[in-house]
């Protein structure tokens, strides 16, 4: 499986992407990739996992000129006509989101929307509706756990919860069993606990933020920058108050997450956020019971992390847009080939091989 990766990325996808054959290749509906920022040019990495997500301004504009020039990128608007069952989209249709909100959506993704005369749609958490521009709280926690010396050792009491971690390797399996048992406390039991965990891993939070690199990496938008993304013509959709694992949460705690959401940002905007993006967005973060808390919101449809296709419009799938993506892989996944080989892998395997 470690050899075949490498070799579609080096050898085959640049092959088949120089011959043309993905650019006339159908898609079978509207294709939607999702973004998690860019990264800033005055940061330097912290982490090589953590920064995994947002790509390099470059390949973002190589990568959007690319669509524009090869693809029909339809608008949040369009979308949402076509998911309605309204409007009838072009073949090879293309839909741009980004999760999070960080605040180089506005400083670098944006212009260079404009310039190609493009919209986006934006996934928002409550982090956003500040005053203020804070750094995302699971991301922070990401971090504590990838510099903190090992072995390492974390409990969180009322109930009991500890995990050991002894090689890199786990850190982000502990870090994921985390994310689960802080989804599952009230909110003040949760920020506080957080705050501990902090202590235990020894974990210099102001020293993250006192850097300018940092907060251009990792400091989300601002109401008002909210207001001017919505003004530049993007569309903003919901991402949850607190980017939690909704599958471990209570349900009515879930359910106000998802619903409180929606109602800020519409009340901040006066858009109408009819789309939802699960936080994580797999398969054990979001399962049918949140697709029908989704659909009792009054969401016209939301969207995974995973690019396996579904029937229901609550569990719509995205491709995931890396920093290690060159064009020519970043192809095959627009182009639906790399989904159609990983098909055929498993079913021949049991199990995805690339």
């Amino acid at each position: 499986m470690r050899l075949v990766s490498p070799l579609l990325k080096r050898v085959i996808y640049p092959g088949i992407s120089r011959s043309g054959y993905l650019r006339r290749r159908s898609t079978a509906g509207p294709v939607v990739l999702t973004y998690h920022g860019v990264l800033p040019a005055s940061y330097r990495s912290l982490d090589s996992v953590i920064d995994a997500n947002p790509v390099s301004i470059s390949d973002f504009r190589q990568q959007i000129r690319f669509l524009n020039a090869h693809y029909h990128v339809i608008s949040p608007c369009e979308f949402r006509a076509w998911c309605d069952g309204g409007h009838t989209l072009p073949d090879r249709s293309v839909l741009l989101s980004c999760d999070d909100g960080l605040r180089s959506c506005m400083d670098c993704m944006l212009p260079v929307l404009v310039e190609e005369k493009l919209s986006c749609l934006f996934f928002i958490t409550g982090a956003s509706l500040r005053s203020d521009s804070p750094m995302l709280w699971h991301e922070l926690l990401y971090l504590a756990f990838a510099g903190a010396a090992l072995p390492l050792r974390i409990r969180v009491d009322n109930p009991l919860f500890e995990l050991s971690v002894n090689k890199r390797k786990q850190i982000a399996g502990a870090y994921w069993q985390t994310l689960v048992r802080l989804s599952q406390m009230p909110e003040e039991e949760r920020e506080s606990a957080i705050c501990d965990i902090w202590l235990q891993l020894k974990f210099n939070h102001q020293g993250i933020v006192e850097d300018s690199g940092n907060r251009a990496r990792f400091q989300v938008m601002n109401a008002s920058e909210l207001v001017q993304l919505a003004h530049a013509g993007m569309e903003l959709g919901a991402h949850t108050s607190s980017h939690l694992v909704l599958a471990h949460m209570p349900e009515q705690s879930a359910i106000k997450e998802i619903r409180e959401n929606r109602a800020a940002l519409q009340q901040l905007t006066g858009q109408s956020i009819w789309a939802l993006a699960y936080p994580y967005g797999t398969a054990a973060s979001a399962t049918s019971r949140e697709y029908q808390m989704a659909r009792e919101a009054g969401f016209s449809c939301a969207f995974t992390n995973r690019a396996e296709n579904s029937n229901s419009k609550f569990a719509m799938p995205r491709v995931h847009i890396t920093r290690d993506m060159r064009i020519s892989e970043f192809e095959a996944h627009v182009s639906g080939f790399h989904h159609s080989l990983q098909s055929i892998a498993s079913r021949r395997t049991g199990a995805a091989c690339i």
